[in-house]
């Protein structure tokens, strides 16, 4: 078998078990708070946190903050992220 079958077959294979990983991650959690739905959304897209900090131009202190409920960010933000999740503005920042 060749080497770049091997590693097809590979990417396959490891793209299905993260995904099916995230899956797992995202049944198990609760979407009361706004930092549940960011943390449910960011997951659902295959975004880590450093990466959808990056995507906002915020720090991944910012991003934990929010998703550990100890800061809400301003309405500013949440329109931003709603678009960068491409959810709904009203229903992300509900609570």
């Amino acid at each position: 078998m060749c080497s770049v079958y091997k590693s097809a077959t590979f990417a396959i294979i490891f793209i299905t078990l993260y995904l099916n990983l995230n899956s797992i991650k995202i049944l198990n959690l609760k979407l009361d708070t706004f930092g549940e739905k960011l943390r449910y959304f960011r997951i659902e897209r295959n975004l880590n946190q450093r990466e959808f900090a990056k995507l906002l131009n915020r720090s991944f202190t910012s991003v934990c903050n929010w998703e550990q409920g100890n800061r809400i960010p301003k309405t500013e933000t949440i329109k931003e992220i709603s678009e960068i999740l491409n959810v709904d503005y009203t229903y992300l920042k509900d609570q």
